[in-house]
């Protein structure tokens, strides 16, 4: 028998077929007083991330097309779409709200389990359900943290018991997402624990998602990060609504594991230290951009700033990765390219980077991808393997390690390479300062706020504890609205 505990209670469970009711228990029972500070300040790390993300991501491709579309939708106004000012219900405002967070591929990723990672995308998800509801229920920051907590632990419990990988066919942001938003939405909405369980199972029925649309570099791409959001929400309401859902969601002959995973690998993550270990995203992207891309964009930015490269001179830029089998080294035409294909193209990322000297949301943009020039540097990219020796053990290898070459026309050579890329958080992570300073470029550099209006915000939100109604945060994303 294993005995959980769980904000000082202590809980029984002899089988698997009782690991929902745990988890379930954890997140109701959960208050933000059994939250340790380090969770809390993790937790407003990540929402000053992910909200000057969405601030600066509002105009990205699709985005007004989205919100008009939801406006046609009509409905009963409960939550605001953030930065276009627009009220409408609250799961369709958490839908968009998190479409457009991650429409730069901006906000925090991986979770962590000790040493080791797993890909994810789960904060824009947990953290803009969160807000929706927080706005239309009138929840205080308190509240709001707590549900943000909740729901990433369990979205990250559920990942990392599986083996997941991006070589994978499905997109986690489609699964376990959803299950991170339904717990949001359960915990906020007072859901009772049988109402909860149906929640969950209720939501089974709406995972998926898929890698496809990364692939083929299609807006697309950050679809999944709002259903999951507004998928959670619709289950729980059905759920306090009577409706009934599976309750062997996890373990059943076709639950989650049967369907989306090559079975559960590690059930003891799902349960050991319920309410007292809480898991989350904890690496902070410095660039737009896929995750993978982050060590060899390091290495070529150390490069241009440490030498007098001139692009002109520039023979060939060699880039060696721990894999070279994945979407973000195929091909780059710039006349073929979406602005969603430029996030998970290394070549593009690494030409940009060449003559532009840096890596910014700007660069990510029609006027910027068309730049006649990309295509003959993105041409001259080539990516390699990096040697077995220099992998190691590493599990997450792809994640911190790259090795780039800058060849001149002259013969010189111009190296560098990193085994610990900005924002990595067990060596190089990034502090609340530097979150800070992302954040104030983003409200700046958006368009949408007056110059005093982002450290207003900023200075709001590391003390989110303190507001009593979220509807005052909300105001303040509202009145810059387009």
């Amino acid at each position: 028998m294993q005995r959980i505990q769980n904000a000082g209670k202590v809980i029984s469970v002899n089988t698997t077929e009782h690991v929902e009711d745990l988890m379930i228990t954890a997140i109701r029972e959960l208050e933000y007083e059994d939250l340790p500070d380090k969770v809390v300040e993790g937790a407003k790390d990540r929402i000053i991330d992910v909200l000057g993300c969405l601030i600066r991501g509002w105009d990205a491709p699709g985005n007004g097309a989205l919100v008009d579309l939801v406006k046609r939708w009509g409905g009963r106004e409960e939550a605001t779409i953030l930065v276009y000012g627009e009220r409408v219900p609250v799961a369709n405002a958490a839908m968009v709200n998190s479409i457009i967070a991650r429409s730069l591929d901006y906000e925090s990723c991986l979770v962590f389990l000790g040493d080791r990672s797993v890909p994810s995308h789960i904060t824009a998800t947990t953290i803009l359900t969160a807000m929706a509801l927080s706005e239309a229920l009138n929840l205080s920051g308190k509240e709001f943290i707590t549900a943000v907590v909740a729901g990433d632990d369990l979205a990250c419990r559920i990942l990392a018991s599986a083996d997941y990988s991006i070589s994978k066919p499905w997109d986690s942001t489609g699964t376990v997402n959803t299950f991170s938003a339904t717990a949001v939405a359960g915990k906020m909405l007072g859901l009772t624990a049988r109402q909860f369980k149906y929640a969950l199972g209720i939501v089974l029925n709406q995972l998926g998602g898929t890698f496809q649309s990364i692939w083929e570099g299609t807006t697309s791409f950050k679809l999944m990060q709002g259903l999951a959001a507004h998928n959670g929400i619709f289950a729980a309401e059905l759920a306090k609504a009577g409706w009934t859902g599976p309750n062997d969601l996890l373990f059943g002959p076709f639950g989650y594991y049967k369907l989306y995973t090559d079975g559960c690998t590690d059930a003891e993550i799902l349960t050991t230290g319920l309410g007292k270990n809480f898991y989350s995203e904890a690496t902070f992207k410095s660039y737009p951009s896929c995750r993978g891309i982050h060590p060899a964009a390091d290495c070529i930015l150390e490069i241009v700033s440490s030498h007098d490269v001139a692009p002109e001179k520039v023979e060939q830029i060699t880039v060696y990765l721990p894999r070279t089998d994945t979407f973000i080294s195929q091909p780059f035409k710039a006349n073929e390219a979406s602005q969603a294909s430029t996030f998970f193209s290394l070549r593009y990322v690494m030409a940009s980077a060449l003559i532009r000297k840096s890596i910014k949301p700007e660069h990510f943009y029609e006027q910027s991808i068309r730049d006649e020039t990309i295509d003959r540097f993105a041409q001259k990219v080539h990516i390699k393997k990096l040697p077995e020796a220099d992998i190691g053990n590493l599990t997450d290898a792809e994640f911190k390690l790259a090795r780039v070459a800058i060849k001149m026309q002259s013969g010189e050579e111009f190296t560098a390479s990193t085994t610990a890329p900005k924002g990595e958080p067990r060596a190089n992570p990034s502090t609340r300062s530097d979150l800070g300073a992302k954040f104030l470029e983003n409200t700046r550099d958006s368009g949408t706020m007056p110059e005093a209006a982002g450290p207003q915000l900023l200075a709001l939100l590391e003390q989110l504890e303190t507001v009593r109604d979220l509807t005052e945060l909300v105001a303040l994303l509202r009145s810059s609205g387009k």
